[in-house]
């Protein structure tokens, strides 16, 4: 009985993996998909670096991709073994870890930029598709200018 309230309560300490209905896409993500929209390969480049793969998609079209993956830190608390008393035996650990990777892919037709995306695990407990942001908010900064 009290190893199941002490796993109910650990439950309530997580982040569902879905969090779309209570958050939204980070703000950065989300002007990228329009701002790169008609950026030539150069530009790309430019602001997001050489890819780490390209796809080809017939004569007119490709796809490039980049990979980031991030590790914000983790926290990791042991709680101490009860040697006696109700609560007897282990009480557990506890982990939580801010870590996700992120896939850009983005699409080019006649060597201009017409879709951006981004995938992975990738979202944070405040925003959608957070850790996607370093990938491109240079590509936003760059298109702004």
């Amino acid at each position: 009985m009290k190893r199941a309230l002490a796993l109910l309560l650990l439950a309530a300490c997580t982040t569902p993996s879905d969090t779309s209905r209570w958050v939204g896409e980070a703000e950065t993500v989300t002007r990228a998909r329009t701002a790169m929209i008609g950026m030539d390969e150069t530009d790309v480049r430019m602001c997001a670096g050489f890819p780490a793969a390209q796809e080809s998609e017939g004569v007119r079209g490709k796809i490039w991709t980049w990979r980031n993956s991030t590790d914000q830190g983790n926290l990791n608390i042991s709680l101490p073994n009860v040697a006696t008393g109700p609560l007897q035996g282990s009480a557990g650990a506890i982990g939580l870890s801010s870590s996700g990777t992120c896939h850009l892919q983005v699409r080019f037709e006649e060597g201009r930029v017409v879709q951006v995306e981004v995938a992975g695990d990738n979202n944070t407990k405040r925003s959608i598709n957070a850790t996607c942001v370093p990938m491109v908010d240079s590509c936003v900064a760059y298109a702004d200018r």
